[in-house]
């Protein structure tokens, strides 16, 4: 994973088993400076083939800005959907940035 400033988004999957042990990390997506386009199946395609349990999303924002975008919570809801119809739990998605990152999960935006 990238944590250095970046000047485009990336979105990064990170895969899980049922224990929480990491099986995985996938570069889903590479953007540019404010949006990073990804659908539902690219997300999936590499946990699908992991057998992963539970995985977390990750992407920066280079703005620095961590606040979670009403497009980055409409899409992590509608992975949360996938991911139940799959069997596969969203278990948090991050947001990272220069100045630090936000949880989803501890916001209250996923629900258990």
């Amino acid at each position: 994973m990238i944590l250095r400033q970046q000047i485009e988004k990336h979105l990064f999957s990170i895969m899980l088993d049922t224990k929480l042990y990491l099986i995985g990390i996938e570069t889903v997506a590479i953007g540019s400076l404010n949006v990073c386009g990804s659908t539902i199946s690219e997300v999936f395609r590499s946990a699908i083939l992991a057998n992963a349990a539970c995985m977390i999303m990750a992407h920066n924002h280079p703005s620095g800005d961590v606040e979670p975008s009403a497009e980055d919570i409409a899409f992590t809801k509608n992975l949360i959907k996938c991911g139940k119809l799959l069997g596969i739990k969203v278990h948090d998605h991050l947001i990272i940035s220069s100045r630090g990152f936000l949880s989803m999960s501890d916001r209250g935006l996923i629900n258990p």
